[in-house]
């Protein structure tokens, strides 16, 4: 029998060939979709090519990378692609990766080890090994595997950023900052690297290198609103709201509904002063993002310095709410409780209520309980600079370390200015502490072996209470600075005086009052040659009343009790100068409230603020300075006297409202001193009606200020040096009866 013909056969077998898959032309049309970005397309490529062809290893290794880039899963991809390359390192780091963002750390870790097995120097397994580690728990192990990633390949930026991020969790921030600057040095476009190097180094207080590397990042990134937005919110902090203003407007410009750069754009414009803009920022800031808790505490503020704290309590009221245990939050409700008119229970039973969330106080300390020897003496603030704290202390603490004690430093602030190089000269060390954690601070005031550690900020912004309540040192005092209860059991003392803080008051503090004989603190005279002047204060010419005090402190009782006494005195005239003036609706926003009172806008004269000397020759043109209430003024009564100008205050029910009663009894002026509101006008207008005894006043009340208690330098830092001495006497009692 003759075979067949082999031709049909052999010309259906060449078509049949002519079909089957070729491996290398299929692969070649997978690396080109790659190219291309397009992962999508890239998976469906891929699953189409494997369901022709289930042994095409390459296809299935592709389809679980094009899945991983995707965010999907792709387990049954890569293990599949395993299965079809048993010595594939690349193939197992594929699978350890799809283990991993399918929640199965363990699973993850051993393909890691199984692509290490064939290729021990592949830096990324070794990276994703540290990944797994991290996820089991094993934080050592994962920095071990980072680290030999990024010896095998020092530019891996995944590693760095990686490993930064568990030395940053680890409390190691600077260890943390060289990493991301790994990350970012090797790959300078991933905006991922540039925001974790930025965050570091602002939380370590480098404000300047962080905005340095977010304008590196928006070259590579120039449509990056979140970079945009944080540039402008450093940018404020830097004092450089021009710049942060151009930052939050760009952003917003890309994203209209971006909260924050809302929040931002009114920082912006608070510190450009115009404060009605800020306000109408942070309100659409809070109804774009109702919980974010910045815009509310940063609306509270705005509205402090329009003149409406109820509506700024509320505020921060609002932030309390949204935050419960913020101490922070706490502490701006306290601070708002002082500027309201009639008295308040709050601010004792707040305080109280936050404390417990600041952490736990030490009980021991390796302090030498020796009563006479040299006291080290710490003192936190972020008002070591031109500032009434900075101001006031310029003359003490040279005088205060001829007492016995020695002092150090804790600045809580980036700015410093010619007051603080001035200041520098006091402390035997001198720290700059707004970049350090709480942590790390507690430890920096251990290893110095603070003795009393003193709090000159409070709830202010730039207090650092949590410290103050581990207690880093064996004696805490609250001093200059704030003003009420700090609320912290942590607190040993405050320092007050007998006005300030009466017997019978103590029922108010959680601290212990140590009352200094005459005043609390004590004023330092400019160095200005600056004549006083004659002022007004002369028959025949109209008088003018004056205040220089912030907006905050006014209030509706005040403008009723200032608009009743230009009611009585037609000539009169009423002089209003701070920084919030310079907005242009506050003032017309003034005038419209004295306006309701029948005081017209011409008898009102409103300015913003001035540089120094010009600001003291203000007082030239002010007969009589009107001191608000409840809150009442501190360094701007001490300016008015050393020019000239007498200070009428009202007599009030807590610390801060009788602080001008203090300073006036301090130099000879108790006649100044009211009762009431009623009061307060009857002086007003009797002491105006006797210009020559104005005019007699103003000549010599510059010497009586500068010869009184509440300027003598030198007896207050002997009675404050006492103080402290005592103290600490009390303190050594009672350590040698414990042993």
């Amino acid at each position: 029998m003759k075979p067949r013909k082999p031709a049909a056969a052999s010309a259906g077998h060449r078509a049949a060939q002519g079909k089957a898959p070729n491996p290398e032309a299929m692969a070649q049309e997978l690396r080109q979709l790659f190219a291309t970005g397009d992962h999508a397309r890239l998976e469906r490529k891929a699953r189409e090519q494997v369901s022709r062809t289930p042994d095409f290893a390459f296809g299935w290794k592709v389809l679980s990378i094009a899945q991983l880039l995707q965010g999907r899963d792709a387990v049954a991809a890569s293990q599949r692609a395993v299965q079809l390359l048993p010595g594939d390192a690349e193939a197992y780091n594929n699978l350890a990766k799809a283990l991993m963002d399918a929640g199965r750390a363990g699973d993850s870790k051993d393909a890691c080890l199984q692509a290490l097995q064939l290729d021990g120097r592949f830096a990324m397994a070794h990276n994703n090994l540290g990944i797994a580690w991290r996820q089991l728990g094993d934080l050592d192990k994962a920095r071990a595997a980072y680290e030999q990633a990024l010896l095998l390949a020092p530019g891996l930026p995944d590693a760095a950023l990686n490993l930064g991020h568990l030395l940053a969790n680890a409390g190691q921030a600077d260890q943390a900052i060289d990493a991301y600057r790994r990350a970012v040095q090797a790959y300078p476009a991933s905006a991922q690297a540039c925001r974790a190097l930025g965050r570091a180094l602002i939380a370590r207080g480098w404000i300047d290198e962080a905005v340095e590397v977010y304008k590196a990042a928006l070259v590579h990134s120039p449509r990056d609103v979140g970079f945009l937005d944080e540039l402008a919110g450093l940018s404020s902090q830097r004092g450089r709201h021009d710049f942060a203003l151009t930052c939050a407007q760009s952003a917003l410009a890309l994203d209209p509904h971006y909260a924050s750069a809302h929040n931002n754009l009114g920082v912006a414009m608070l510190g450009l002063g115009r404060l009605s803009e800020a306000r109408s920022a942070f309100a659409r800031a809070t109804d774009l993002d109702p919980r974010l808790t910045a815009a509310h505490v940063n609306l509270g503020n705005v509205l402090r310095e329009m003149l409406m704290p109820r509506e700024a309590a509320a505020a921060y009221q609002r932030a309390v709410d949204i935050e419960p245990d913020n101490p922070t939050f706490h502490g701006n409700l306290l601070l708002a409780a002082n500027y309201l008119e009639e008295p308040v229970a709050l601010p004792l039973e707040l305080a109280l209520r936050c404390q417990n969330r600041r952490g736990t106080a030490r009980d021991w300390w390796s302090n030498r309980p020796d009563p006479s020897r040299i006291l080290r003496i710490g003192m936190v603030s972020g008002d070591f600079r031109n500032h009434p704290v900075g101001r006031f202390l310029v003359g003490v603490l040279p005088l205060l370390t001829g007492h016995g004690v020695e002092l150090v430093a804790y600045h809580n602030h980036w700015m410093e200015d010619e007051i603080t190089s001035t200041l520098r000269g006091s402390f035997a060390k001198w720290t700059g502490v707004c970049g350090l954690s709480d942590d790390e601070l507690d430890a920096l005031v251990v290893a110095d072996g603070i003795d009393i550690l003193v709090d000159l900020a409070g709830h202010t912004e730039t207090g650092r209470l949590n410290l103050f309540a581990r207690k880093p040192a064996p004696l805490q005092v609250a001093w200059f600075g704030y003003f009420a209860t700090t609320g912290l059991n942590a607190i040993d003392y405050i320092l007050a005086d007998p006005i300030v803080l009466p017997a019978g008051d103590e029922k108010d503090f959680v601290e212990t009052p140590w009352r200094l004989p005459t005043v609390y603190y004590c004023y330092t005279p400019p160095s200005l040659e600056l004549e006083v002047g004659e002022g007004s204060s002369h028959e025949g010419t109209p008088l003018t009343f004056g205040c220089f005090n912030s907006t905050a402190k006014l209030n509706d009782a005040v403008i009723r009790c200032w608009a009743e006494l230009l009611l009585r005195m037609p000539d009169a005239r009423l002089f209003l100068k701070s920084r919030q003036y310079a907005d242009a609706q506050l003032r017309t926003s003034v005038e419209g409230r004295f306006l309701v009172h029948g005081i017209a806008r011409d008898r009102l004269r409103i300015e913003g603020a001035d540089p120094q000397e010009k600001y003291f020759a203000a007082y030239r043109e002010v007969d009589v300075a009107l001191d608000p209430f409840p809150f009442c003024g501190g360094a701007t009564t001490a300016d008015a006297l050393w020019m000239g100008v007498p200070v009428l205050t009202m007599k009030g029910h807590n610390f801060i409202a009788r602080q001008g009663e203090t300073i006036l009894r301090a130099v000879g002026l108790p006649d100044w001193i009211a009762e009431s509101s009623d009061d307060y006008v009857q002086i007003a207008l009797r002491k105006a009606a006797d210009r020559q005894a104005l005019g007699e006043l103003r000549r010599h009340l510059r010497q009586q200020l500068c010869s009184s208690p509440f300027c003598d330098a030198g007896e207050f830092a002997k009675d404050l040096a006492d103080a402290f001495r005592g103290m600490w006497t009390r303190w050594c009692e009672r350590q040698m009866l414990q042993t």
